[in-house]
């Protein structure tokens, strides 16, 4: 007999006969059940709304850790006790046959539990569009952390002829391996040894893989644990067939000194299975830090970390080693360009003080957290000591955490002043002035003047014939008739690889030519749109003619007293862009991260179809409380009220701002593009004028203050798009992808219900009122006559009013009822599916019996 086939004849046989008792259908059908009572239960896994398993990975460990040595303590302790284990050391099998059989039968039946979690997959699946990779991924590092966790209560089973006492020692020292590098347990351990064994910890090998990326190190951590673990019991065994004891203390030895000091040489080999790839660092992160000169020395990022504070609070610990991770990614592509130091920032000590000094945020953690500050930001720094500073890395920017990243390296290796074309059909005889001699101070636009140290700013004379090489970035600012060799110079620097921001407007309120100021209809004739299809369309980017969008929910509030109004109205054309509303694309989340909000002032709505070769990205957007009014509405109709009066919300956000990214195609006799080329296309024209976001203080010395972000938000996109294409496709695809996976079924159900309530609620209100002002004329009408027929019909009318109202109190009681009853559905289906089919299967083994 082979080794191979006699080790699983060997599972085959401890297979069957747990089956033969109801140890194994019991272990499936608890862990089954509480999978399902703590994933549906306690951790909501429908009110989440988010089509992903996080909530069963997070649990996993947990249950592991509880259940799985109920599967292993009678596998050696149980032949012990019943004195069979010498029978079996002298069956013609070997030590290593033997181990391994009756390991894999007990990792057969926990496979078998992993797999009665799968109609929880199903039903994430049927309601929205899961990472199915990340998931199956997930499940592969489930099977490998119960594989190790089985072979630990393998080993302890071997130790002692008591299944009990073997339960309590493999959960202990399960405990121990899972939670390794938590403080209780690094407290007892000799500091030399502290972050070596933090290195062994389960659960941190563990969430990597939860995330959807097997990485070797920790594939090959699981594998080699398990060996070990097995190897130990059958040393265990052989010493007590030859009645020695078995040095264990040398394996175990070797084990904590080879797993923490192999490990770190595997950490950059790893494949991610994620959709898109979204733990990877993207193609445009790897050329850009290619390209990093690093004069002088490399950039150096030293990432702060308060570890006693993160250790207590659960919500950082995973995100903290995915920053540190993301970190040694990006040294590593670099290629000694850029070094990576982390640093516990611990009270009191000299690295805590480096971060005040820095300006880093301290978080409170509250009482969880023992009044502790959570210190958790990062200090990068070029060879000329020119300094960037992320104060505090949030779990919410994961999805530009590379993007912000990158950002950093690039502008510290490129520290000198980025050149800026300005190319607009403003004059200087345009009030309130060119943007870089007009706004309120007579000397430029406050977003130019907030951003001279930065960028030194150049005028484009018009006609353009030839875009200035030097440039690092052209701003078109209200392009409004701009002839053909204009566009041709600005395509042709798109061509080779330039970079534009590109602002159109279907209605400019700061462009005043041609209106008199004492007749306001004037500007009902005035041309103030700008459009440049010459350049945009061959793009694939169109601004919809005459038409300015207009949002209930983003509308500017104007208070009672503003414009003679009593009560507080909705100017549903000028908006305020607050940070609920700013799209989760790594982009948005990089560019608006920290801002406020912005304001816009009569902006129109962008339609994206992206030509062959160009890869767009939303960066503005209305909510879905939006429409489009024609210019002259918004002219002509100048009150809310008016505007609000027969508002018609399409339902859908329309886009107002887009970043392209890629090879501009070439048009007609043009010439193929050399480099890709990055552009920024706004639909608003006023948002980077003064009235719109500044105004002037009456502080003593401060002549300005902001009242919105519109500042800060010009200043980081032309920082954005100095950075070139490299930087544009330098955000990994992420996106916080794991976090926006909706349950796009019950959003569907709940939209319906939601219609189906409005119009339903609209006729019972119709004819709620119909029926009470014919119950008033009934009154009216038999007012004071004695009359039967006068009362019989007024009872009429009021019974059927009262049931009209019955009516509309049931359709608002039953507005959620399709997608509870759906949630009910799957919540069965999830629950009881497996432990109905793991009882029918004993009932059937029972009855062959």
């Amino acid at each position: 007999m082979s080794a191979l086939s006699g080790g699983l004849a060997v599972a085959r046989r401890e297979l069957v006969g747990l089956f033969k008792t109801p140890t194994a259908l019991l272990f499936l059908v608890v862990f089954s059940a509480l999978t399902s009572l703590v994933v549906l239960g306690q951790a909501d896994l429908f009110a989440r709304g988010q089509a992903d398993l996080a909530p069963l990975f997070k649990a996993l460990p947990w249950l592991s850790l509880l259940l799985l040595p109920a599967l292993s303590m009678g596998v050696f302790s149980e032949e012990r006790r019943a004195g069979s284990i010498e029978l079996l050391l002298t069956l013609p099998l070997s030590l290593a046959q033997v181990t391994c059989g009756k390991f894999l039968a007990a990792l057969a039946l926990a496979g078998l539990a992993l797999l009665s979690t799968t109609p929880l997959w199903a039903a994430i699946a049927y309601l929205g569009a899961p990472d199915h990779g990340a998931i199956l991924a997930a499940y592969v590092g489930a099977l490998l952390l119960a594989g190790a966790l089985l072979s630990i209560g393998t080993f302890v089973s071997a130790l002692t002829q008591s299944p009990a006492s073997a339960f309590v020692g493999s959960i202990t020292v399960g405990f121990v391996f899972l939670f390794s590098d938590v403080p209780a347990i690094r407290a007892v351990l000799p500091e030399a040894l502290t972050d070596g064994f933090a290195r062994l910890s389960f659960a941190a090998h563990y969430e990597a893989m939860a995330r959807g990326v097997l990485g070797a190190g920790d594939v090959l951590f699981f594998v080699g644990t398990t060996a070990t673990f097995l190897f130990a019991t059958g040393l265990v065994l052989r010493a007590r067939r030859r009645a020695r004891r078995a040095p264990l203390v040398p394996l175990f030895a070797a084990y904590l000194v080879l797993a923490p000091t192999l490990l770190p040489l595997f950490a950059g080999w790893r494949a991610d299975f994620t959709e898109g790839g979204l733990y990877s660092l993207s193609a445009g992160t790897r050329a850009l830090l290619e390209d990093l000169e690093a004069e002088g020395g490399p950039l150096e990022f030293t990432l702060y970390v308060g570890r006693d504070a993160v250790a207590e609070s659960p919500r950082f610990a995973g995100f903290v080693a995915f920053v540190e991770q993301e970190l040694r990614d990006l040294e590593r592509a670099a290629d000694g360009k850029l070094d990576v130091r982390i640093v516990d920032a611990a009270p009191l000590t000299p690295a805590d003080d480096e971060a005040r000094a820095a300006g880093l945020s301290r978080i409170p953690l509250g009482t969880a957290g023992a009044g502790k500050e959570l210190v958790f930001g990062l200090v990068a720094e070029n060879a000329a000591g020119d300094r960037r500073t992320l104060g505090f890395i949030s779990p919410e920017s994961e999805g530009a955490l590379e993007h912000e990243l990158v950002r950093m390296a690039y502008e510290l290796d490129n520290p000198e002043r980025k050149k800026v074309g300005v190319v607009t059909s403003f004059t200087d005889e345009n009030a309130p002035g060119h943007p870089l001699t007009g706004g309120l101070a007579g000397r430029g636009w406050q977003v130019v003047e907030n951003t001279r140290a930065q960028f030194d700013y150049r005028s484009l004379e018009l006609p353009l014939e030839r875009v200035p090489d030097d440039l690092d970035v052209v701003w078109v600012l209200h392009p409004k008739g701009f002839d053909d060799a204009t566009v041709q110079a600005l395509a042709a620097y798109a061509r080779a690889g330039g970079s534009l921001l590109v602002q159109l407007d279907p209605l400019s309120e700061i462009d005043t030519t041609g209106i008199d100021p004492e007749d306001y209809t004037s500007g009902f004739v005035a041309e103030r749109e700008s459009f440049l299809p010459g350049l945009l369309e061959p793009w694939g980017v169109k601004m919809s003619t005459r038409r300015v969008v207009a949002d209930r929910t983003l509308g500017r509030k104007l208070p009672a007293g503003t414009v003679g109004n009593t009560e507080a109205l909705t100017m549903p054309h000028w908006l305020t862009i607050t940070p609920e509303h700013y799209p989760r694309t790594a982009l948005a989340q990089s560019l608006l991260s920290g801002l406020q909000g912005l304001r816009l002032s009569s902006v129109g709505a962008l339609e994206i179809a992206p030509a062959d070769g160009l890869e767009a990205r939303t960066l503005l957007t209305t909510s879905g409380d939006a429409m489009l009014l024609d210019v002259s509405q918004v002219q002509v109709v100048r009150e809310p009220e008016g505007l609000m009066r027969d508002f018609v919300a399409g339902g859908e956000p329309f886009v107002l701002g887009v970043d392209l990214v890629g090879m501009a195609p070439s048009t007609g006799a043009s010439p193929e593009a050399t480099a890709p080329m990055r552009a920024i296309v706004l639909s608003d024209v006023d948002i980077t004028t003064d009235p719109l976001w500044v105004s002037v203080s009456d502080q003593p010395g401060n002549a300005y203050q902001a009242i919105a972000s519109n500042g800060p938000f010009f200043a980081r996109v032309l920082a954005e798009l100095a950075g070139g294409a490299d930087l544009g496709l330098a955000s990994s695809p992420r996106e916080s992808a794991r976090y926006l996976r909706p349950f796009t079924r019950l959003d569907a159900l709940e939209k319906a219900a939601e219609e189906r309530l409005a119009r339903e609620l609209s006729e019972a209100r119709a004819l709620e009122a119909e029926l009470s002002a014919a119950l008033l004329a009934a009154a009216e009408e038999f007012d004071g006559r004695d009359d039967t027929l006068a009362r019989g019909e007024i009872d009429r009318i009021t019974a059927e009013l009262k049931l009209a109202r019955q009516e509309l109190v049931a359709l608002e009681r039953d507005r959620r009822a399709a997608v509870e009853a759906l949630e009910l559905r799957l919540t069965r289906m999830a629950a009881l599916a497996f432990p109905l089919l793991y009882l029918l299967l004993g009932l059937l083994l029972r009855l062959r019996r």
